[in-house]
């Protein structure tokens, strides 16, 4: 495994449990609002702190190995997935 390779897989790997947690997030807040709580939702939003070791290092490591994998890489700043990137960032 080459190290592009490498960037590539943490990449995309940080990239699904970044998503999957924030679409978990989007779930539960859902759930929540139909249920018209308000403990129910303060609750909520107590658990969301244990979702907090999970977002900003993923965040960190999906720029980190983007970044790394234009560096290293066949893409440009200045190609649009690289662009698409940072914007969704």
């Amino acid at each position: 495994m080459s190290a592009y390779e490498g960037l590539v897989f943490l990449h995309v790997t940080s990239v699904a449990f970044w998503l999957g947690a924030e679409l978990l997030v989007e779930i539960l807040v859902h759930r929540a609002e139909r249920q018209g709580d308000p403990a129910a939702m303060r609750r909520l939003f107590d658990e969301f702190n244990a979702l907090d070791p999970i977002f900003m290092p993923t965040t960190l490591v999906v720029l980190a190995t983007g970044i790394a994998m234009v560096i290293d890489g066949p893409w440009s700043f200045g190609s649009l997935w690289t662009v698409i990137g940072f914007s969704g960032f």
